[in-house]
């Protein structure tokens, strides 16, 4: 049995109490997805030489390549601590890793509480000064408190 494989059901047990459902399960790729405001935030598990936690959202799509959005991506890059965008084609993405077998029940709540509440702020503010469409309609009733 892969480490992953022993690490899924700790994910399923506090990605499901995090969102207050009695369980969930991976897709057909091995991913969880949640909503947060206006991002779809995407966990995986990654078998690195040692198992990492992916957390990683499309902030925007239909996103035009303009210097000014290239310096924007660079300015968040520099200023948040582990978490990273790009571009990829016409969408902007968000990502962030970090050690799977080292968490706790709290510090994997955290990490995607972190990730969400940055994915989701992020995403309206670049799709607002750069155009482009967020995941989802920006509206609290969408929200997931993670």
């Amino acid at each position: 049995m892969s480490r992953i494989d022993v690490l899924r059901p700790f994910i399923e047990k506090n990605l499901a109490a995090m969102l207050e459902l009695e369980r969930v399960a991976p897709d057909a790729d091995g991913e969880y997805t949640f909503p947060h405001g206006s991002a779809e935030i995407t966990i995986r598990l990654l078998d690195e030489p040692l198992p990492l936690l992916q957390l990683s959202a499309a902030l925007v799509s239909g996103m035009k390549k303009k210097a000014r959005l290239l310096e924007a991506i660079n300015e968040v890059n520099a200023a948040e601590l582990g978490f990273r965008l790009f571009r990829f084609e016409d969408l902007l993405i968000a990502a962030w890793e970090v050690p799977a077998d080292t968490l706790d029940a709290r510090q994997f709540v955290d990490v995607c509480r972190r990730f969400a509440a940055a994915a989701d702020r992020l995403d309206t503010a670049l799709a607002r000064k750069f155009g482009g469409k967020t995941a989802r309609a920006d509206t609290d009733e969408d929200a997931v408190d993670a």
